[in-house]
Formats: C-alpha cells, sequence, structure tokens
C-alpha cells in the first residue's frame, strides 16, 4: 500500500510502527493514525480460507478501533491493505480516523489510491442518538 506523503512522513510511520503499533499523522487537516498487526494463519489451512482467517482479523481489529479512541465519535473510517498484501507479508496496516460529520467520513483517496486498500466506515449507533 502506497501512502501519498512526504517521504519524511513516510519513514517517521515506518519508525513508529516498528517501535510500537499505533502512530499519528496529518493529512489535509484532519487527525489519521496508522497501526500494524501481525496475521498469522493456522499451519495447515485450504488457501481459500485464507480470506476467512483475514476478515476474522479485520472485524477484531475494528473493533478495538471503534471500542478504543473512536468510542467519541459516530463515525469511523478505516483503510487496510489488500487480501493478496497480507497473505504475502502476514501484516495488516490499518489507516483510520474519526469524525462525527457524516459527510466528512469519506476516506480521502488521494492520500491512498483506492486500488490499493478496502475502506468501511463503522457507525457508532450509540452516539447517533
Amino acid at each position: 500500500m502506497n501512502i501519498n506523503l512526504t517521504p519524511e512522513i513516510v519513514s517517521e510511520i515506518t519508525e513508529a510502527l516498528k517501535q510500537g503499533r499505533v502512530c499519528h499523522f496529518k493529512y489535509d487537516n484532519k487527525d489519521f493514525y496508522v497501526r500494524m498487526d501481525e496475521v498469522r494463519f493456522p499451519e495447515r489451512m485450504a488457501r481459500e480460507q485464507l480470506p476467512v482467517v483475514i476478515m476474522q482479523h479485520v472485524q477484531a481489529i475494528a473493533d478495538e478501533i471503534v471500542a478504543g479512541p473512536g468510542s467519541d465519535y459516530i463515525f469511523t473510517t478505516i483503510a487496510r491493505n489488500r487480501i493478496p498484501e497480507i497473505c504475502e507479508t502476514g501484516k495488516m496496516i490499518s489507516v483510520f480516523f474519526f469524525t462525527n460529520d457524516k459527510y466528512d467520513s469519506t476516506f480521502p483517496y488521494d492520500l491512498i489510491r483506492a486500488d490499493e486498500c478496502d475502506v468501511n466506515v463503522k457507525i457508532n449507533h450509540e452516539k447517533l442518538g
């Protein structure tokens, strides 16, 4: 997944991910966060099961993000690297941001191209009312 940021910011993100799990950057006056998670696959597993295992990881990570800092917001937008890349590297990279404005919850594809990531918007229904 290529992120359209300056080489300096990409380098800072890379170094921060090596030392911890979550890092922060600003893009278009909005706060974004990046985290990297290991995806472990069972030793003996049919290839067609890979997407199922990955989607279980995706759901667990999204739940953790929404329950953590995302709990203060209505919308959490999460982009992650695509399944073939996750299968190849064993690492899931998530880029996410929080907002209370439905019209501000769209992921900026000038940051990461649409063909390089999968995006979900999670809604905190408790905060809607």
